[in-house]
């Protein structure tokens, strides 16, 4: 229904409704954003650097005088004592401990001379008179500087003892921290929520669904409310629910989207991902193992199919296929995105600002992070994704199904054994052989029959036709030239034009056996260029199929699945010359490796390079074409002539023969190969028992899925830095390492010097050990700040992403620390950190503000009250499903396509339209929400939900009109407020009842007696307006696929309805109180 037709309709209830709001419950407020003041107490004698000082220097000084040595002025540091004693070009010293008058550092932040003044004034910061008493006490008290609080470990401190004033409502350990740090601040606790307000919010907080009826009924009347809440608690951590939230947040920091993004922005096929991530949470995997799984579960031992899923992790950043895209280019961009995601989502550090230069504020090099990058860069990918096909992108992981991975092995045993009874029966044919041919030479026989021939002597209709098969014409392409050629006539090309092959000829598969001849006359003698292949583009649109290329004259034949990851490729030693004409052959056996490749120039097998060896899966479909192809470049004036294809590898005399060097007699071993492939029985009987066996293993493996997915090259791929950023401008080489900083890996020298160092560079695996070994400082604090972020709105670190030098400092650093430590000491486990949270009285306290704790904590820091947030946008629309009844709650499988406007895939211009699904694709939860990167969904967008473009760990909160336009007009919400009433209409319930379900399905409280006034005159006021308007009630209580039932009164219907959709507007609803 249209948002006039709704606007009309609420009008006069609306009256009613906004009054009752400005009273009792603020509509459209803004919920905690209130900026978190950052809290330091400063007593005499007792200055911290990292809480009182490091936040003034890194903010007002650094970006000039810190660590990025390409921009440091006067080459001064201010970030490290001993260069800030020492001064910096001028040989004046920035600080002298104890000498506040003679601290040059002081002299300029006081100087009214502009010339000299810092900051200087371009920068537009200034140091205030009270920080400027800070720095002058610090001086004065000896200018001590510490490590930065997250480089240093955490440190289990000593519970402090809980102030009496607290004591009754202290739980645990946090509300021991938190006590103490709010009394010192002079705030007396708020109380504990009531029991419906603990309910809701233990139940929101850990699985994003509100408490049905019934269960917050049963909680209402236990006898023992502190039993309940803990049995509630324990329930809630067993539930799948609670794996799909945890699940939510970390699909925000894994960037996870069902497309690749950038301009077409089509689909991949990472759900099973997404999966293995709900599995893990559901199973409580430890945390360590979680994050080491995602960094390096291909090199654990012992890795299993789940355990290279998880490398996903590492593959979801976005991919293009536009054309003209450079792939070096877009291979880099992914590498740099790995290494973001990892310092933000793993170490809570802005590592994207190394990329160029030294970071300016935090002790991260560029040197650094290309480094680091040396672990994500190791993996043989391309930077592109297919155009033609849905091949997943190297490298990829099968995901068996069912029992397939034991088919799967035991025919690959099957194929050994049959290679092996091949080359027996080979041997064994040479005893018969000589049987047959002893006294005389082996004569020389007829060629096999070949599949297509093409002599390009006869061009007619338009066509080249193939004297085996008539329908394999070659089709001309513009400008193609009938030239002479090596014998009768050739085909010239000008680089853009080809022929095009319209029936079947070249249709190989990886495990067929076949030739291809060719003669050509290259004209000029350039990188790639095209002369026949069964391909449907360049690999910079990763198509599948074989090809023959020449690269500065160098025969290069290929069959690819995907490149680089799962191809052969081999390159003759040995170069044609511009303006002659040369035979080359292809002979391939079918076996899927790159030895069964040989290389003939003239009849005469040359030396070859491999340099791809790893063919695991079909060469897909493509009309074979001669001279040219889509985003390539082409034969430029080079003629080709004589072209054929056979169905089995020809031996190297018959190559010779169609080179023109046809012997009297084969030498013995061609004839012998000859004979058996043509002849020997038991050998034709093997070679058709292994060839079977190959087909049947094609077919099986590819009908299993893959996914995008990390192992290792060997050798590894040269890693260097980028000069600027730049993928063009590569630097200095570096070997895979971690900052300084952060401590050393845990088995690398100190410094980890790369010069000389013979011992094998450290991988993945090295990288997650040293993530999660005890003395790494970040690691457990960044994850136990997001789980309290995820519980109480905010985390004890402001600044979620950047626990560096411009971050936030923590509110309760002890607290963070002890809860890190702790978190470690019980083996990462998640679940029960979650407990330990929401049992605490902290967390279970009102989230009521008084007088008093406004005027001395505005911001809620110190924790005095629960602090009051919003839902994030999948979690309204879930609760809007739960409430009504209409939540499918299906765990887990791929993302579905439930309501939302028309048009907005087909407005992108990605080629795209959205196909709505049915049934229950409606109504999962909206963790399975489809996400096209580029045209995100629009009603969760509308409440901050992210696109999934980049890592984010922390949603900016926004409020707008538009989103209460969402819980007025979206059909999602029109339905389920018209399903919720209507279940309240067939349950025969008084009216009051029904009333009161509405509004404890949605707002999970009973209604005060003033809430229920309200609705009832609501409800009066819209059957009035639809009893004057019947076809308006029909028309709005038919949004939505479920049915409405026989015989309900259409006009209570939508009445009812208006009461359920006024309700979504609560400010209960959408936050956490």
């Amino acid at each position: 229904m249209g948002l006039k037709r709704n606007l009309e309709r609420f009008h006069s209830g609306f009256q009613i409704w906004f009054s009752a709001m400005r009273r009792f419950f603020p509509f459209l407020i803004l919920l905690g954003t209130t900026a978190m003041a950052t809290v330091t107490e400063v007593r005499a004698g007792e200055l911290s650097y990292n809480f009182s000082i490091r936040p003034i220097l890194s903010d007002r000084c650094f970006f000039c005088h810190g660590p990025d040595a390409a921009k440091q002025k006067g080459s001064l540091r201010l970030d490290q004592r001993d260069a800030a004693l020492l001064g910096g070009k001028s040989g004046v010293a920035a600080i002298k401990p104890g000498d506040p008058a003679g601290s040059e550092m002081i002299r300029r932040l006081e100087t009214a001379d502009a010339d000299e003044k810092m900051p200087p004034a371009d920068s537009h910061l200034s140091v205030s008179p009270a920080e400027l008493a800070l720095l002058r006490q610090w001086v004065r008290e000896g200018a001590k500087y510490e490590p930065h609080w997250s480089f240093v470990p955490p440190v289990k401190a000593a519970v402090p003892e809980v102030p009496i004033a607290w004591r009754a409502g202290a739980v645990n350990e946090i509300d021991a921290f938190v006590a103490s740090r709010a009394d010192a601040a002079g705030l007396a606790p708020a109380p504990d929520a009531g029991p419906a307000e603990q309910l809701r919010r233990v139940s929101l907080g850990l699985t994003g669904l509100p408490p049905s009826p019934e269960e917050l009924e049963a909680f209402l009347r236990s006898s023992n409310p502190a039993d309940a809440y803990a049995q509630t608690v324990d329930r809630l951590l067993e539930s799948p629910a609670f794996a799909e939230r945890l699940a939510l947040d970390w699909l925000d920091a894994a960037r996870f989207a069902d497309t690749y993004g950038y301009q077409a922005d089509r689909t991949n096929h990472l759900w099973p991902w997404r999966d293995w991530v709900l599995r893990a949470f559901r199973s409580n995997m430890p945390y360590d193992r979680f994050i080491t799984a995602q960094l390096a579960g291909d090199l654990l031992p012992g890795s299993t199919q789940d355990d290279k899923l998880a490398t996903a992790f590492n593959r979801l950043h976005r991919l293009t296929n536009e054309g003209g895209s450079v792939p070096e280019e877009m291979r880099l961009e992914g590498v740099a995105d790995r290494v973001n995601t990892f310092g933000t989502a793993m170490l809570g550090l802005t590592l994207e600002c190394c990329r160029c230069h030294d970071h300016k504020y935090d002790p991260v090099s560029i040197r650094e992070y290309y480094r680091i990058g040396a672990f994500f860069d190791n993996i043989d990918e391309f930077g592109l994704y297919a155009h033609f096909n849905d091949a997943e992108p190297t490298p990829a992981a099968t995901l068996y199904q069912g029992d397939n991975e034991t088919r799967h092995q035991k025919l690959q045993e099957s194929i050994a054994a049959a290679e092996r009874a091949l080359r027996a029966a080979q041997a064994e044919a040479a005893g018969r052989f000589a049987a047959v041919t002893a006294p005389a030479a082996p004569a020389v026989g007829e060629l096999p029959k070949p599949l297509a021939v093409f002599d390009f002597d006869d061009r007619s209709a338009g066509k080249y036709s193939s004297s085996v098969k008539p329908e394999d014409a070659l089709s001309l392409g513009d400008a193609t030239a009938a030239v002479e050629g090596r014998r009768g006539q050739a085909v010239k090309f000008d680089g853009d034009n080809s022929l095009s092959c319209g029936g079947s000829a070249g249709a190989f598969e990886r495990t067929d056996a076949f030739t291809l001849s060719v003669w050509l006359k290259p004209a000029v003698l350039v990188p790639h260029q095209v002369i026949v292949h069964r391909c449907a583009a360049e690999q910079d649109a990763a198509s599948q199929g074989w090809e023959l290329l020449l690269d500065d004259g160098f025969p290069v034949f290929s069959l690819i699945h995907f490149w680089p990851g799962d191809a052969i490729r081999v390159k003759a030693r040995k170069a044609l010359a511009a303006g002659d004409w040369f035979q080359v052959a292809v002979t391939y056996d079918g076996g899927s490796r790159a030895a069964g490749v040989s290389l003939y120039l003239n009849g005469e097998k040359v030396e070859a390079e491999i340099i791809r060896d790893h063919l695991t899966r079909t060469l897909g479909s493509a009309n074979m074409a001669i001279g040219g192809r889509f985003r390539d470049t082409g034969f430029r004036d080079g003629a080709v002539d004589d072209l054929m294809l056979f169905g089995q590898v020809l031996t190297p005399s018959e190559v010779r023969e169609l080179a023109g060097h046809k012997p009297a007699t084969a030498p013995q071993a061609d004839a012998l190969a000859a004979w058996i492939r043509d002849a020997d029985t038991p050998s034709r009987e093997a070679a058709a028992a292994l060839a079977a066996l190959r087909r049947e293993e094609n077919a099986l493996i590819n009908s299993q899925p893959q996914i995008m997915a990390m192992a290792e090259m060997n050798p590894r791929r040269p890693s260097v830095v980028r000069v600027r950023g730049a993928y063009d401008s590569p630097g200095d080489p570096v070997s895979p390492g971690v900052p300084a900083s952060l401590r050393p890996l845990p088995a690398a020298p100190a410094g980890e010097a790369e010069e000389g160092d013979k011992s094998p560079p450290a991988n993945r695996l090295d990288l997650a050990h040293w993530m999660t070994s005890p003395r790494q400082p970040l690691t457990a604090r960044v994850y136990v700040n997001r789980l309290w972020q995820m519980l109480f709105g905010q985390g004890l670190v402001a600044s979620t992403n950047d626990f560096g030098m411009q971050g936030r400092l923590p509110t309760h650093p002890e607290l963070l620390d002890w809860l890190a430590k702790d978190f470690e000491e019980h083996g990462w486990d998640i679940r029960r950190l979650c407990r330990l949270m929401v049992m605490s009285g902290a967390y279970r306290r009102s989230s009521t503000a008084t007088a008093d704790q406004r005027e001395r904590d505005p911001g809620n820091t110190l924790l005095a009250r629960f602090p009051r947030h919003r839902l994030p946008a999948e979690l309204v629309r879930d609760r809007a499903l739960a409430a009504s009844g209409l939540l499918a709650a299906t765990f887990g499988g791929p993302s579905v396509k439930p309501y939302q406007p028309a048009g907005l895939w087909e407005e992108s211009g990605t080629g795209a339209s959205y196909d709505q699904g049915t049934g229950e694709a409606l109504y999962r939860r909206s963790l399975y929400t489809f996400i096209k990167r580029t045209v995100p969904p629009a009603n969760m967008l509308t409440f901050d939900s992210q696109s999934r473009e980049v890592c984010a760990v922390k949603r900016e909160t926004t409020n707008t009109p538009l989103q209460a336009l969402v819980l007025l007009n979206d059909i999602q919400f029109i339905e389920a407020a018209r399903v919720l009433a209507q279940r309240g209409l067939a349950s025969g319930r008084p009216l009051e009842e029904r009333m009161e379900r509405v509004f404890t399905s949605l707002i999970s409280r009973l209604p005060e007696p003033e809430e229920m006034a309200l609705m009832l005159r609501l409800r009066a006021r819209q059957v009035d307006w639809y009893a004057a308007r019947p076809d308006a009630a029909k028309a709005f209580t038919a949004t939505g696929a479920t049915p409405v039932p026989e015989g309900v009164d259409p006009v209570l219907l939508a009445a009812e309805t208006g009461v359920a959709q006024m309700l979504m507007s609560y400010d209960e609803f959408v936050t956490v109180r």
